[in-house]
């Protein structure tokens, strides 16, 4: 109840306008409210019959304290929350002496609501929208009376205890819950205010998000066919597993089957899968929610073997008809991991029109046979095998071998025991080969367990050892072996024992001159006068180094001379002088010599330019930089190798004369090949140029000094 007071009014006995209301049958929007109005006479006045006019209800006489014009409780109706009641009422008189006096109020009243107990929500549902979210909507049941502060929102996640997760103001309808895979979840919600909270929780869920899938801990064979598959699956959500297997074939993995079910959080299943190589793979679900495959490691059950691979005898290859057994091999190849039981071996001499099979009883891959088959035959086999599995596998692919007649190759000439008194030695062939042709002979000459003459013959059957392919040795055994091959893939081998017992030609006597001057020998070779010895029809002149042996006289008189231009400086070279007989028989003699100079040569078209050493320059060998190149499939990359070399020599010297340094002009402008003789037996061809620095102290007295750079190139012998 409210009251609203006039002021006092009256000469010395006081009244006042009095507004009262009552609030009475509050209900959630609106209350109904009554107003009463009066006029209160203070204590101590007295009035004595004074009329008093009044707003609400005409006139009446004052006396002493007390409430007048009295219109008791009146009801206003039902006001809404928040609405303004107003009542302006005033009371007035006017005394004998004709003061006048009013009290008078303006009673407003704002009708305010009371703080009940919230009502519930209501309609309270979720949407899965998502393994990462869902949402909840409701209604919600406020009224003026009945306001919503908060609206508290618990979660509890696979059935757990609750936890607060949301406070909402503002009295929204909707609110999106953060969610994550292989959960259930359940809500509730309630209101509260400043009175107290709603009597009841709304419930939603529980909403349940894909499973997590299982994963394969092992795929073991229990027994022949069936396979025990356990994994670890700890799904939160799943209420069933699909599994599929998938069976290897010879062309690779087959595509998966069809899917069965299995109620319940599996752990463990029994599958028969029949025989074979099989994967498996299982997913856990819950209705139409799916987690991802987990696929185990294959695993094999008893099942036929693979056809075997077949190794000797090799694929289109030859047997020699005196070979007395064959010997055939295989490879066992399961799928299942077992032992060999059993194998069949097929063979046709016929191309495969009929086969002779026989069996093998154990793990033993081989089989050995009589060679009966006749020359020139063609002979077909294939193997099949049994594992555990009752049955066998395939056959193997048809592989075929040929039976040949090996060849004869013997050595006609020489004899056996021949002895060689003059050469070139001549060597003569009779190859027997009823399987096919010669396809290619070598002949080797040895002496004890050295090897000192080798050739290859092709398809001859005859040849001529000549005297610049080898010369044998007087007084020495040798054997010449022949080894032939035929174009059977067979092969033949022969050999001969011969001596030789040489009447040798007259030796070359050599004699050496040098000149350190122009680092050339003056090599004379004479007949020697041995009474014992065969005349000489031929005499041949050989220098002899570390870098080979080249002709350098050819046909030579007694007494003849050969100006070596090209011999090493200050190293030792050897002189060889070959005298041939008229049978052919062959003396060598040798002679050394040395060319010691302090001067340097280069040889060129025209002349030579010669200088003299000075203690100084520079010799630079260098091969092209390696290459790394990064291949693919390659863990290191690859070093790429020049077989390529640079060799560049830079020195200088001085001449002694103007003709000496204008040689060196003339040899940088000269074209054409141009050979370098250096101090430390150096001799090869090159490219050159040089520089020269002269000096005069008048004009008799001259020298000069010389700087030359020199490139080795390819070139022939020198």
């Amino acid at each position: 109840m409210a009251s609203y007071y006039g002021g006092w009014a009256g000469p010395g006995a006081k009244f006042r306008a009095v507004v009262s209301y009552s609030f009475n049958n509050y209900r959630d929007d609106a209350v109904n409210l009554k107003a009463r109005y009066y006029v209160e006479v203070s204590d101590g006045s007295a009035f004595n019959g004074t009329v008093l006019k009044t707003s609400w209800g005409g006139t009446v006489r004052l006396y002493g304290q007390g409430i007048y014009a009295d219109t008791g409780w009146c009801d206003w109706g039902d006001v809404g929350y928040g609405h303004t009641a107003r009542a302006s009422i005033a009371a007035d008189y006017t005394s004998y002496s004709g003061a006048y006096h009013r009290s008078a109020v303006d009673g407003v009243e704002t009708v305010g609501a009371p703080e009940w107990q919230p009502y519930n929500i209501s309609g309270l549902e979720v949407e899965r929208q998502s393994d990462s979210s869902a949402k909840l909507t409701w209604a919600n049941n406020a009224h003026a009376a009945r306001p919503y502060r908060h609206i508290y929102i618990d979660q509890r996640i696979d059935g757990g205890a609750w936890s607060n997760v949301a406070d909402l103001t503002n009295s929204p309808t909707s609110w999106t819950a953060s969610t994550a895979p292989d959960h259930s979840y359940e809500w509730r919600v309630i209101p509260n205010n400043y009175n107290s909270s709603s009597p009841d929780y709304q419930y939603a869920g529980p909403v349940y998000n894909t499973p997590a899938p299982p994963r394969f801990v092992s795929v073991a064979r229990k027994s022949n066919t069936i396979v025990t598959a356990v994994l670890e699956n700890s799904s939160n959500t799943a209420t069933s597993l699909e599994y599929q297997t998938c069976k290897q074939g010879s062309t690779g993995w087959g595509d998966w089957g069809e899917s069965t079910y299995v109620d319940g959080l599996v752990k463990t299943f029994d599958v028969d899968l029949g025989g074979g190589t099989f994967k498996l793979r299982a997913r856990n679900k819950r209705l139409h929610l799916d987690s991802e495959w987990a696929e185990s490691d294959s695993v094999v059950t008893i099942c036929p073997p693979m056809a075997p691979t077949l190794l000797t005898p090799a694929s289109s290859g030859v047997i020699a008809s005196n070979e007395p057994l064959v010997a055939y091999q295989w490879r066992h190849n399961p799928y299942d991991g077992s032992d060999q039981q059993k194998a069949e071996l097929a063979i046709s001499t016929d191309g495969g029109d009929t086969w002779a099979v026989d069996d093998v009883v154990g793990n033993q891959c081989a089989i050995i046979k009589a060679n009966s088959y006749g020359v020139n035959r063609q002979v077909v086999w294939r193997v099949r095998t049994k594992g555990a599995d009752e049955n066998f596998g395939p056959w193997s692919a048809n592989r075929t071998f040929t039976v040949r007649q090996r060849p004869t190759v013997v050595i006609e000439q020489p004899a056996d025991g021949f002895v060689i008194t003059d050469v070139p030695i001549s060597v003569k062939l009779t190859y027997i080969d009823q399987s096919g042709t010669v396809q290619a002979s070598t002949l080797t000459i040895t002496r004890g367990d050295e090897t000192v003459f080798t050739k290859s013959l092709g398809k001859s059957l005859t040849t001529i050892i000549t005297t610049d392919e080898w010369v044998p040795v007087d007084g020495e055994t040798y054997i010449i072996n022949v080894a032939s091959r035929s174009t059977s893939s067979l092969t033949a081998s022969a050999k001969r024992t011969v001596t030789t017992k040489f009447r040798l030609p007259q030796r070359g006597n050599i004699f050496v001159e040098t000149d350190p001057a122009t680092g050339c020998a003056t090599v004379q070779v004479r007949l020697s006068r041995d009474s014992e010895l065969a005349a000489a029809v031929r005499l041949d002149l050989y220098r002899v180094t570390e870098t080979g042996r080249i002709k350098i006289g050819s046909d030579m008189s007694d007494g003849a001379e050969v100006i070596d231009r090209f011999a090493p400086l200050n190293i030792e070279c050897t002189y060889e002088a070959v005298t041939t007989s008229g049978t052919g028989a062959v003396n060598t003699s040798t002679a050394t010599g040395i060319i010691e100079t302090p001067w340097w040569f280069i040889i060129y078209d025209g002349g030579i330019a010669q200088a003299m050493w000075e203690p100084s320059g520079s010799r630079t060998p260098t091969r092209p930089s390696d290459e790394i190149v990064e291949l693919d499939g390659r863990t290191w990359p690859l070093l790429v190798q020049s077989r390529q070399r640079s060799l560049k020599i830079d020195f200088s010297g001085w001449v002694e004369s103007r003709d000496q340094a204008r040689a060196f002009e003339s040899m940088t402008f000269a074209s054409g090949d141009k050979i370098y003789k250096g101090l430390s037996g150096d001799v090869f061809h090159c490219s050159a140029s040089a520089k020269i620095d002269e000096e005069y102290d008048g004009f008799e007295d001259y020298s000069a000094s010389v700087s030359v750079s020199i490139t080795r190139v390819d070139g022939g012998e020198v």
